[in-house]
């Protein structure tokens, strides 16, 4: 049976994408969780509320702060 498409799993799958995204990278998996929860904390939003352009301004969020803070 097919897995509905909600806000919830959609909000999720984005996250765990921008988590896989770092961890190509190279950063360590503790470190990737906290810079999300970083961006989690800086940007309070409903999960329904949450499109795409969260997680892509997330992204964004983190590869600047990554690079201001020298942070591999």
């Amino acid at each position: 049976m097919p897995r509905r498409s909600t806000p919830e799993n959609i909000d999720a799958a984005q996250r765990a994408g921008v988590r896989a995204r770092l961890s190509g990278e190279g950063v360590d998996p503790d470190r990737a969780e906290a810079w999300i929860v970083a961006w989690e904390a800086r940007e309070p939003r409903d999960v329904e509320q949450r499109g795409g352009d969260y997680w892509t301004a997330g992204w964004d969020w983190i590869a600047a702060e990554r690079r201001l803070r020298r942070d591999p």
